[in-house]
């Protein structure tokens, strides 16, 4: 349904005021026109009138068209509207344009009078089917209203929980970060002051280094000789002769005189007498082997071979204290590394 319009309008000296209702169509037009509130007419304008009141004034049947439609709705103080009355049942309806000093008229048509009270009853029930068809729009329109600020009322709701969350994600991110970054300042400041130190004394990382203890060198001590004991073999050659003991008597003698100053043996006890004629019948033979016997002490090649034995082992631990610092050595310098190094290793 189109709008019901009705648009006032007044002569040239405003001494009439016009009604007037138009129904617009694509190629023509109706109005309906009220004279104050004595009296109504209508007129139709079919587009065969139209085309011969174009051509009178040599214009375009669409543009005429557009000119009358624009100076009935949009009124211009150069535009004058009038009505002629004819007689009782018949009057016309004028447009005139101004062009400087001189009135030029621009359209005319019939007005057939009509049944006043009817044309405003028909009037009246246009405009309430029209009010009744916007009242309806509106309540749709405030409907769709309430529904629209219900879905902005839950965006906003929304947007508020994401910006809350996302306030807190940005807050626990960004102390997550503080931590991470004061714990890399505190471990850089950690390993630049190592690194310092070691520059300003390279000893003193040393001092917080536990190597093993190095072994205590044992101590020289004059190695006991041992005593040879004569076995019994040889032992049975001791019970001699007279002749032949004085003979190993010279002998033992001259081998002292030789070997006194290299100690090569010592006499121990009494040297008894041990010739056969001397043995008496009565004697036990225990008493005989407790005779004192002559020990030998090891000679001198022999003594320098056993030392050579003992101090073998002495030189082997020497070795491996040695071997040992060595490998803290190497371990040391290996954390003195540079302070780019650390870094790049974390």
């Amino acid at each position: 349904m189109e709008d019901v319009e009705v648009i006032k309008l007044h002569n040239l000296d405003k001494s009439q005021t016009y009604r007037i209702k138009p129904d617009w169509k694509e190629h023509y037009f109706s109005f309906l026109l009220f004279l104050e509130n004595s009296s109504s007419y209508l007129a139709d304008i079919l587009p065969d009138y139209l085309q011969q009141l174009a051509e009178q004034r040599s214009q375009n049947v669409d543009d005429y068209y557009k000119h009358i439609r624009q100076y009935i709705t949009q009124p211009d103080p150069d535009i004058l509207f009038d009505v002629n009355y004819q007689s009782n049942e018949c009057a016309e309806f004028l447009i005139k344009r101004k062009t400087g000093k001189r009135t030029v008229l621009f359209f005319s048509t019939k007005l057939d009078k009509i049944d006043f009270q009817k044309s405003v009853f028909n009037l009246i029930d246009l405009l309430l089917k029209q009010n009744k068809l916007l009242s309806k729009n509106l309540e749709e329109c405030k409907y769709k209203q309430n529904q629209l600020e219900n879905e902005k009322q839950a965006t906003l709701n929304k947007l508020d929980e994401f910006i809350k969350m996302k306030t807190n994600w940005e807050q626990e991110m960004y102390s997550g970060f503080l931590l991470v970054l004061n714990e890399k300042k505190k471990r850089i400041k950690f390993l630049t002051d190592l690194l310092d130190r070691q520059k300003i004394n390279p000893n003193e990382i040393m001092k917080n280094v536990e190597c093993a203890s190095k072994p205590s060198l044992p101590n020289v001590v004059p190695i006991p000789q041992k005593l040879e004991v004569i076995s019994d073999s040889d032992s049975s050659s001791e019970y001699e002769t007279d002749k032949d003991q004085s003979d190993n008597d010279d002998n033992v003698m001259d081998d002292d005189d030789d070997n006194h100053d290299n100690n090569d043996s010592i006499e121990v006890g009494p040297k008894p007498s041990t010739s056969k004629q001397t043995l008496k019948l009565d004697e036990e033979p225990s008493q005989i082997l407790c005779l004192p016997k002559i020990i030998k002490k090891p000679k001198g090649k022999q003594l320098l071979q056993k030392k050579k034995q003992d101090v073998e082992p002495i030189s082997t631990i020497l070795k491996e204290d040695t071997q040992t610092i060595q490998d803290v050595s190497t371990q040391e310098q290996e954390r003195c590394l540079s302070t780019q190094e650390l870094i790049d290793r974390m």
